[in-house]
């Protein structure tokens, strides 16, 4: 028996309608797809009219049920969609075709462009001639004094986490007087790195209980090797002498304050 859609291939596989094919599908026949490359050439990869009656008629009115919907819910979890390919990209581009964007030769900065924005939105300009309370004015950060009754005055952990927070602003601040070399600050074993350093410890400054703002001061800051930071201490905890004469004048000035 040959096959049914005249490939000249003998049958393998019968379907359903009686039918002999070459192939278990008939798609895979090669006269289908002879004909079907051909009439994509003729008319496009499109379906005809008949075609999408047809595709309309057998899906109308149908519901998919609940364990359908959640198959198709897990196959479709996780998926990503891959690049676009250069065909899709030219339709998506002769799509825009003649199209003006709304911000064309406008920057994101100026009124021109609110102003028509909102003009197209409610039809009259908003806030014409307003000009805002801080215009011009750069954005500065106040170091607020903390008052002695805060518990971080009682808890060492806080008053080092108060210190670092203001330390950090501190150093932003006065950095081409703290560090005016510019050296590179960086973590311990980084090779050429730096660190900010207290002149009178953190420590000392929490049992003596000097405040946030003194410990924190500019004076009160250096900056020093990471490995010099490291290795500062003796056993007993105490600063070796190379900051020595550091620390008795910053000790001097604290204590005056």
């Amino acid at each position: 028996m040959l096959c049914h859609y005249n490939c000249g291939k003998e049958g393998v596989f019968q379907f359903k309608n009686g039918c002999w094919c070459c192939s278990p599908r008939f798609d895979q026949c090669s006269e289908v797809i002879r004909r079907r490359v051909e009439t994509r050439k003729a008319k496009g990869p499109w379906h005809s009219d008949q075609v999408k009656q047809r595709i309309g008629d057998s899906t109308r009115g149908r519901v998919l049920s609940d364990e359908w919907k959640q198959k198709i819910s897990i196959a479709g979890k996780g998926r990503k969609l891959g690049p676009q390919s250069d065909d899709h990209k030219q339709k998506n581009s002769a799509a825009h075709l003649g199209k003006t964007p709304w911000n064309k030769g406008l920057t994101a900065e100026t009124d021109e462009r609110v102003a028509k924005y909102v003009t197209s939105q409610t039809g009259k300009p908003k806030n014409v001639g307003q000009i805002p309370w801080n215009k011009g004015l750069k954005k500065q950060e106040s170091l607020e004094i903390i008052s002695r009754e805060d518990i971080a005055y009682a808890d060492f952990k806080k008053y080092r986490n108060r210190v670092a927070v203001r330390t950090r602003k501190t150093y932003k601040q006065f950095k081409s007087i703290i560090n005016p070399n510019d050296l590179p600050i960086g973590k311990c074993g980084v090779d050429g790195a730096h660190q900010v350093d207290h002149i009178i410890t953190v420590r000392e400054g929490f049992e003596r209980g000097i405040s946030i703002e003194d410990i924190s001061a500019k004076e009160n800051l250096q900056v020093i090797p990471w490995l010099d930071n490291n290795q500062k201490y003796d056993g007993k905890g105490l600063r070796k002498s190379y900051i020595k004469g550091n620390y008795e004048q910053q000790k001097t000035h604290l204590s005056h304050r």
